[in-house]
């Protein structure tokens, strides 16, 4: 009888054990939020917060009885991190996307949404030639913090860029561009799937010197308004750049690769 009971005991003792640990690999998997995809890398201040974690310590000589208490801590501790992403899921989670504006005296030209912390030229950014009012000549998008966009510069929030419009007799405008090499041969198996153009414009004074890209085969180098160059296919390609003048350069991208 005594056998039996001791028996009972211990397969009462090994289902809490199953038990425990289908608890503990539940809130393991619960350890991250879900999200479709590849999940985002998320804000700073939410991987800083104060999530509940989960600390489990189960005494030998009080087994029945610690692990009583520890299948207790890991229900709280569920409950806890549900609670957690209930309260934060509008606020600091939400913030996979940003909003990127665009404004030109007083109107939104342009808007785009661009994963958090991912690169400015991912989007399409506006043509300032075609932002300019009459009287005035768009020189450069201003960001919030008062400098010039660069387009490498990553999102960690929403943004708002505006036209800089300078008067027309105040404008200097670029009426050379240069680019280097009239050839270049370049392999995305090796150096990347992108490559960023190099050039230089004149005179040094010219406040009007932004460049409009254009490409021979968009299929096989597409290129962006920063000058960024986002490679597809292998073969040959002419990449031209327009000043706001009308001056004109090209060079030939020789995409190579197995």
């Amino acid at each position: 009888m005594f056998y039996k009971r001791s028996a009972g005991a211990v397969m009462n003792i090994v289902f809490r054990v199953i038990l425990a640990m289908i608890l503990l690999f539940s809130c393991i998997w619960l350890k991250e939020p879900a999200f479709a995809g590849t999940a985002p890398d998320l804000p700073e201040e939410v991987r800083d917060d104060q999530i509940p974690v989960l600390s489990l310590q189960i005494e030998e000589d009080e087994y029945p009885e610690s692990l009583d208490k520890e299948v207790e801590k890991l229900r709280t501790f569920l409950t806890e991190r549900q609670q957690w992403f209930n309260d934060h899921i509008d606020s600091e989670l939400s913030k996979v996307f940003c909003e990127i504006t665009f404004a030109a005296d007083g109107e939104i030209v342009g808007n785009a949404q661009i994963r958090y912390q991912a690169d400015l030229y991912d989007i399409e950014i506006p043509d300032l030639a075609a932002v300019g009012k009459e009287g005035s000549v768009a020189a450069a998008w201003i960001g919030p913090d008062g400098k010039a966009l660069d387009p490498g510069e990553k999102a960690f929030d929403d943004m708002t860029f505006t036209a800089e419009l300078i008067p027309e007799e105040e404008a200097v405008y670029a009426d050379g561009l240069y680019f280097g090499p009239d050839e270049i041969w370049f392999d995305p198996d090796t150096q990347g799937p992108t490559y960023q153009i190099p050039y230089t414009t004149t005179p040094e004074n010219a406040n009007v010197n932004y460049v409009k890209w254009t490409s021979s085969d968009p299929d096989i180098a597409e290129v962006k308004t920063d000058g960024m160059v986002m490679l597809g296919d292998i073969g040959d390609v002419e990449i031209t750049g327009e000043l706001p003048s009308g001056a004109k350069a090209s060079f030939v991208m020789h995409i190579i690769g197995e």
